[in-house]
């Protein structure tokens, strides 16, 4: 890990598309500098020379499209990956990335199969399929007095967010936060603390606080508020090509909301639990629980498989729509 850091932390990477070196190894390391397919490749020598079992790991990524099935052809791959295996375990590296912790996932680069150089040549998959993705928030809801509510959000991104988060903002904090804001709505208010930026193999962890006056009779509570999914990413009515996603994504969102004493609990959503089809290739489940001064609203929402043909379109963008609905539904306190 050493190894991969120094490299990664060391060697600045330029674009390039091709996977052949135009430079010695050493010239790289000279002048600090290299292309992300020599950057990588440096990273498998210095492995290879500490006595690790690290080969190239050839890909298309999924911006340039993908490879052809019957015969390996070499304008076809656009970058090179370390493949090290240690311990019994396999590590796909990518040190010409910046942000990108050891051995974390890029979604660049799973491109349904890469190519393992070695003494053969081996198809190695790298399906979306198996890759999951799991995003959780928790709420603190309760009335600071009689006109105001308070919300205190704690969001734990993926590593894919994460890694997205820090190559954007460029580890700006400023700019880190309007992306967050993004992420769970410009009326999460105020990012109080956002944790492990500069800890590349760890997700980020967030700390929101947001008020909010609601001095009516009635009080509409929104528990998902400042969750994820809160809108349908699929517009179209229609769509003529499948739809993959770059992983298998998780939520989960729980929201506490504290009754005070001079309210009571007036309804209540519905708890529902939905299934996209036989096979469970999208579950969501939602369910709401009072007990004694609180209300529990838990959402779930797991994908088990990444992609999606075009005649599933329409259910794939009705579920989307479902789970919106129901995130938009509100607990309702009456004052006494």
């Amino acid at each position: 890990q050493k190894i991969f850091e120094y490299v990664r932390d060391n060697i600045e990477s330029y674009p390039s598309d091709n996977i052949l070196i135009n430079t010695s190894l050493e010239e790289v390391v000279k002048n600090k500098e290299g292309s992300k397919s020599e950057t990588n490749l440096l990273l498998i020598l210095m492995l290879r020379n500490a006595g690790f079992d690290a080969k190239p790991l050839v890909i298309s990524t999924r911006k340039n499209g993908r490879l052809s099935k019957v015969y390996p052809i070499l304008y076809e791959y656009n970058h090179v990956l370390c493949y090290l295996s240690m311990n019994d375990k396999k590590y796909t590296l990518d040190a010409s990335e910046k942000y990108l912790g050891f051995g974390k996932y890029c979604e660049e680069h799973w491109n349904e199969f890469g190519l393992l150089i070695g003494e053969e040549l081996v198809k190695l998959p790298m399906l979306p399929d198996s890759v999951r993705q799991k995003e959780t928030v928790l709420c603190r809801i309760k009335a600071i007095d009689d006109s105001r509510w308070e919300t205190n959000v704690e969001y734990k991104t993926s590593d894919a967010v994460a890694f997205a988060l820090r190559k954007k903002a460029e580890l700006r904090q400023e700019a880190l936060a309007e992306e967050i804001s993004e992420i769970l709505g410009s009326a999460v208010g105020d990012i109080l603390s956002v944790d492990s930026t500069m800890a590349f193999d760890q997700p980020l962890f967030i700390r929101a606080h947001s008020e909010e006056e609601m001095d009516d009779s009635f009080v509409y509570i929104l528990p998902f508020k400042y969750g994820l999914l809160r809108e349908n990413p699929f517009k179209d009515k229609e769509r003529k090509f499948p739809v993959e996603f770059a992983f298998l994504q998780e939520y989960q969102m729980v929201s506490f909301i504290e009754i005070p004493p001079n309210y009571r609990l007036e309804s209540l959503p519905e708890s529902k639990i939905f299934q996209l089809d036989e096979n469970k290739s999208v579950v969501f489940e939602i369910k709401f629980t009072a007990d004694n001064n609180k209300v529990t609203a838990r959402s779930k929402i797991k994908f088990n498989r990444a992609l999606f043909e075009a005649d599933e379109y329409y259910a794939l963008r009705e579920t989307y729509d479902y789970i919106v609905q129901k995130h938009n539904a509100s607990v309702v306190f009456r004052k006494q």
